[in-house]
């Protein structure tokens, strides 16, 4: 019996010394305003408000907010919507192709907004890893309600007035992405100290003293066994297998209590949607899935890729 209790011991403490590598946490990271503001919509002011709203909201992975604005239509954008112009379907599909086209070039993750001022039209797309988190198809049709909204009254305004309101609606896209999504696990920390419980360093410090002393038992015991020592691996016998059973135990055993003790999860850390290997397959910048919400904001406009009628929105 002591064969098998010797090296569970030393295996229990290998894993818990071990456990936080295995559980480990996703750091939060401040969120990410990209404007890209061409057709010069917004004043700087309104530009540092946003990005401090997004760089006050840390999530993992990093919530990211990419706007891209156009005067005009560059001229062989302009060819090629001339010859969907009038067609409802394809004018939808020239603004989504577009916007992906502009994403991937850009290397865009997380939410992106293209609003081609001279067409009066905007089209939003988001990346698996943002919809996985929170905003979906209703949260784009709010953004574009936001947007389109503000749009149209800014057209009947002039000056101060105007800047207001197109201040104000990126303002408040800003605060609706931050509201929406959010970090995709528990096992995320805050980047600035917040998160789960773990393990004091005293503790860890005194498994892993423990596992190194108990597993060169282990290892002097295992020698004698396969040299033949008589009665097996160590004080109290045994032989190879019992050593290596009980070291089998020990180790699920360590895992387990640094799980159930420190709360550090052995799920993936992105949870039940996520990938197995962390960030490289969270679905940041993965647009494939994403159909795209779309609208106009001229005088003929009507909405188009997300639904619903933006004529009777009201103020924001």
């Amino acid at each position: 019996m002591k064969s098998i209790l010797y090296p569970f011991c030393a295996l229990v403490c290998l894993g818990m010394a071990t456990g936080p590598v295995a559980a480990q946490r996703v750091t939060a990271e401040p969120g990410l305003l990209v404007l890209e503001d061409g057709a010069k919509l917004f004043s700087a002011k309104a530009r540092s408000q946003a990005e401090e709203i997004l760089r006050n909201h840390k999530t993992a992975p990093r919530t990211q907010l990419n706007i891209i604005t156009f005067a005009e239509l560059p001229p062989a954008r302009a060819e090629a919507f001339a010859k969907v112009k009038g067609d409802r379907a394809k004018e939808q599909e020239f603004m989504r192709q577009w916007a992906l086209e502009e994403a991937r070039s850009n290397r865009d993750k997380g939410v992106v907004v293209l609003i081609a001022w001279d067409i009066k039209k905007l089209e939003i797309l988001t990346d698996r890893s943002s919809r996985e988190r929170g905003f979906n198809d209703s949260r784009e049709s709010e953004l574009k309600n936001i947007l389109t909204s503000a749009f149209k009254e800014a057209l009947t305004k002039e000056g101060e007035e105007r800047a207001k309101i197109l201040d104000g609606a990126l303002i408040k896209a800003s605060q609706l992405v931050v509201d929406h999504i959010q970090s995709a696990s528990r096992n995320t920390a805050s980047a600035s100290g917040g998160g789960e419980r773990e393990a004091p360093a005293w503790t860890q410090w005194v498994c892993i003293g423990l596992a190194v002393l108990l597993g060169l038992w282990l290892i002097m015991g295992i020698v004698r066994g396969l040299a033949g020592g008589g009665g097996g691996g160590g004080p109290g016998g045994g032989g190879f297998f019992s050593s290596m059973l009980g070291g089998l135990f020990g180790a699920a055993a360590g895992m387990y209590l640094y799980n159930s003790l420190f709360g550090g999860g052995m799920n993936s850390a992105y949870g039940d949607g996520g990938a197995a290997d962390g960030m490289s397959n969270t679905g940041e910048g993965d647009y494939s899935g994403s159909g795209g919400t779309g609208g106009d904001f001229g005088d003929a406009g009507g909405d188009f890729g997300g639904g619903g009628d933006f004529g009777g929105g009201g103020d924001w």
